[in-house]
């Protein structure tokens, strides 16, 4: 069996087609080449979410890097970092995808709600503040949900696009609205 050695990843490589020349798209960096071998290579799209909390990190760490805005931010980052690393480990060379960055962020304001709750109880006011104005950050790059009209009439648009008038299309219209509104 021919084993071609790989000068790129310093080791014999058994399938031909691993051995990537330079013009591949890695050029002269071994360590990327190393990165595709093992599936580590980070091919994260920047989603819309992403792609503003960082602009809004950028900007905030501008104009003061201790505010609350920007340590705040930083951590969104720092956890979305942390679940692209494990969708890496899953052979997701992807990273997290919009919907797992939107749970990620809801989940942070939950957990921020719990613990703005707790220091009340306990009398802590100023630190209840703070979990207060990470929500508020927090949110800004959640999708606002429909109220109200804005609510009734795309209702009555999905109802007159799929002509629903029985009860058991209540199904179909709840999943479109669910796709179109998440």
């Amino acid at each position: 069996i021919f084993y071609p050695f790989n000068a790129f990843a310093g080791k014999r490589v058994a399938d031909r087609a691993l051995c990537a020349e330079p013009s591949s798209g890695f050029g002269h960096s071994r360590k990327a080449f190393e990165a595709f071998i093992m599936g580590q290579l980070d091919q994260t799209e920047l989603s819309s979410i992403r792609r503003r909390i960082c602009a809004s990190l950028t900007q905030a760490e501008s104009e003061d890097a201790n505010s609350v805005r920007a340590q705040t931010l930083r951590l969104v980052k720092c956890a979305m970092t942390d679940r692209d690393v494990t969708a890496r480990g899953r052979g997701d060379c992807g990273g997290c995808e919009e919907s797992d960055i939107q749970a990620l962020l809801e989940t942070m304001v939950a957990q921020r709600e719990i613990s703005a709750q707790q220091y009340d109880n306990g009398g802590r006011i100023a630190d209840a503040e703070r979990e207060r104005d990470e929500i508020e950050i927090i949110t800004e790059f959640l999708p606002k949900p429909l109220k109200g009209d804005a609510l009734q009439i795309a209702v009555g648009a999905v109802i007159a696009e799929l002509e629903a008038s029985k009860l058991k299309d209540v199904g179909r219209c709840m999943s479109v609205l669910r796709e179109r509104f998440p």
